[in-house]
């Protein structure tokens, strides 16, 4: 009876071949574009060595080259805005929020065309025929927001807005974003009124930051982040925060992000 021989080193030893290729083609792909230069699968080949056809083993078309762009950035923006909760302890669910925001901001600001890229073109915010059982990026952020909501709101620091204040079609806007994971633990087990209010306070705060990035404020207010911050705190403000308290935490924030 032959012995049986044990690949798995060599399937490990080609799997970190693989994805370090993978990794090399990201940083490259990322750098082409902050640095304003192609981003094609043939240029980046070129820069790594490599014919275009040697890398459709990793994405098969400039369409799948930019989706897999968007979700490493993605990915490298979430986590930069997780640790930024981590630098804070649990109690202070004030800090912890505004620094997340700050870092997601700082992102945009020194990274335009990454932003621009990611929010630059519309995504749907899920598909219900996806075979694909995680949360779709398109509502991470918000996701990521609400959470920080959900911890102010236990701590006391924030209070849910009356459900008689809703708009009629809010509900449906919740739905209609979330899609069905609204109903499982990947999402915050959230009233509706405050789900509403992380959407809203998201997408308002996301437009400030376009018009930062995009250079249709005054240079001098996106420095010292003077618009962002009263946008932030006229968010706390609306929900019920002390205003004393959200001054103090913007200011920690902004000055340790």
């Amino acid at each position: 009876m032959a012995a049986q021989v044990n690949d798995s080193p060599t399937r490990d030893r080609r799997a970190q071949r693989r994805q370090a290729t993978y990794d090399e083609m990201m940083g490259i792909a990322r750098g082409a574009l902050q640095e304003g230069r192609p981003l094609s699968l043939r240029a980046i080949a070129a820069d790594m060595g490599m014919t275009a056809p040697a890398l459709y083993r990793y994405v098969d078309s400039h369409a799948a080259l930019q989706e897999a762009l968007v979700n490493s950035i993605y990915a490298d923006v979430i986590a930069e805005m997780e640790n930024q909760v981590a630098r804070w302890p649990e109690e202070r669910a004030s800090e912890r929020f505004f620094s997340s925001i700050a870092a997601f901001r700082e992102w945009a600001l020194s990274k335009p065309e990454e932003f621009r890229l990611v929010f630059g073109q519309p995504q749907s915010h899920w598909d219900p025929d996806a075979e694909e059982e995680s949360v779709p990026r398109a509502i991470q952020f918000l996701l990521h927001f609400a959470r920080c909501l959900k911890a102010l709101l236990d701590q006391g620091k924030i209070s849910a807005p009356a459900e008689q204040s809703l708009p009629a079609a809010a509900p449906m806007m919740i739905r209609s974003h979330l899609g069905p994971w609204l109903d499982t633990q990947a999402v915050p087990d959230l009233p509706a009124d405050v789900w509403w209010s992380a959407l809203r306070d998201w997408v308002m705060l996301c437009g400030v930051i376009r018009m930062e990035v995009d250079g249709l404020v005054p240079s001098e207010v996106v420095a010292d982040a003077a618009i962002f911050q009263e946008a932030l705190r006229c968010c706390a403000l609306r929900a019920g925060a002390d205003d004393a308290a959200t001054r103090v935490g913007l200011s920690e924030a902004f000055g340790r992000s």
